[in-house]
């Protein structure tokens, strides 16, 4: 069936949907009486003048902010289900279940999309000095929250605007057009009040919301669900969420003087039995007078292994090792195996680079191993020192208290510990 006709299905008469829509908007009032609980605590002000970016800018106040998603997104499927005596899939796809698939696929696409304008903002921007204050628990908690709840908005939205409403309107005016045009125009208005449409201005910023709201629309028809909206609806979200967080307590600048700091590798993907499958690695750009290659890069220590930062390929877990460590591992293990002798700190010497490096194996290894296990301890030595470049350039390490803040964050987004 046509996923717009599918609004022909149970009770669809338009009180129901009045009704059904009432019901929405008071639970996402309930839902939102806890962060009006915490304006009141941290600044009353702030109820009369209605600017709460003080507030929501905590990593307390966005996820109150965003729990009035998540009690909107399952009041729309009780409404569904009991209001319109339908199924809340009818809603979703027209499809038999869900396609999860189409959901990552638009994800990845989008992300790529918008990495891609990313990109060329960065590249043309000013890449000034920057003082770098960073405190990783306070960053993974806000990185929990957003892979938690950033969903619920996301879905919620979704499902309000693409599928109840567009469903909707397709009843009322019998025409995918007006449905995908009224849809659109709706979305983009109820964005009016968001703060970045205060500091850009109405007439830069509303067009964009406009028209994403009809291509999202235009989407979801064409491709008979929300599947695809969806993807792409939460992959813009996630970037949008990183790209602009900003929290001056912990170190974390989305931009200085007009420079964004911020970035994602996508990485879309197709497995036989999953489907499409993305992955986005947060990245960060910044430097300080430690680390001015970048804090999030490999370090000076590490650059006779490796020099250049990581990219696609070190992300998906493979390494990808500079072809001159052949011959130089190659002589290295000759050193460590007595067969020649260490030359590394004579002027333009090949091995100049690794000098301190051959020090140290030297002291842990001497020079009269056996051949092949002088290559063996190279081999595992370079290995080693390429995990701890990959250590330089994660945002979230490897350590307790990063595991701890991931584990909460894929919580946070309805994962559970195994």
């Amino acid at each position: 069936m046509n996923f717009l006709k599918q609004a022909y299905t149970g009770k669809n008469q338009w009180y129901w949907y009045v009704l059904s829509l009432l019901v929405i908007f008071i639970a996402t009032q309930i839902g939102s009486l806890p962060l009006v609980g915490y304006i009141f605590l941290k600044d009353p002000a702030a109820l009369t003048t209605g600017n709460i970016n003080s507030v929501t800018s905590t990593n307390l106040g966005l996820a109150l902010m965003l729990l009035s998603f998540a009690v909107g997104f399952f009041a729309i499927f009780l409404c569904v289900k009991y209001i319109h005596g339908k199924r809340a899939l009818d809603i979703v796809t027209a499809r038999p279940k869900i396609d999860w698939g189409r959901f990552f696929f638009g994800a990845g696409i989008w992300a790529i999309l918008s990495i891609l304008t990313f990109a060329l903002t960065f590249l043309t921007g000013d890449n000034g000095d920057i003082t770098f204050r960073f405190e990783p628990s306070k960053f993974f908690v806000m990185l929990v929250i957003a892979l938690l709840m950033f969903p619920f908005q996301t879905s919620f939205e979704e499902l309000v605007f693409r599928g109840y409403l567009m469903q909707w309107a397709y009843i009322l005016f019998k025409n995918k057009w007006a449905a995908i045009i009224l849809t659109g125009v709706i979305f983009g208005l109820m964005h009016s009040a968001n703060p970045e449409v205060e500091d850009f201005g109405m007439l830069l910023a509303m067009p964009q919301y406009i028209l994403m709201g009809l291509l999202l629309g235009y989407i979801a028809v064409q491709d008979n669900g929300l599947e695809l909206s969806l993807g792409i609806h939460a992959a813009n979200n996630i970037l949008s969420a990183w790209r602009s967080y900003t929290d001056e307590s912990v170190g974390i600048l989305a931009e200085t003087d007009g420079t964004p700091h911020n970035t994602v590798t996508p990485i879309l993907h197709y497995d036989e039995t999953e489907g499409y499958i993305l992955d986005l690695a947060l990245r960060n750009n910044r430097t300080s007078e430690e680390y001015p290659d970048g804090i999030f890069h490999p370090h000076r220590e590490y650059h006779n292994i490796k020099k250049e930062n990581i990219g696609l390929i070190e992300v998906m877990g493979l390494a990808i090792l500079p072809a001159r460590l052949k011959d130089q591992g190659a002589q290295i293990a000759e050193i460590l195996a007595g067969q020649r002798p260490n030359t590394s700190r004579e002027a333009g010497d090949t091995l100049a680079v690794h000098a301190d490096w051959i020090d140290e194996l030297i002291a842990k290894y001497g020079t009269h191993m056996k051949p092949q296990d002088a290559n063996k301890a190279v081999k595992a030595e370079i290995g080693t020192v390429f995990s701890h470049v990959l250590e330089n350039a994660g945002v979230f390490k490897q350590d307790a208290a990063g595991q701890a803040a991931f584990v909460r964050f894929m919580q946070s987004v309805g994962f559970k510990k195994a």
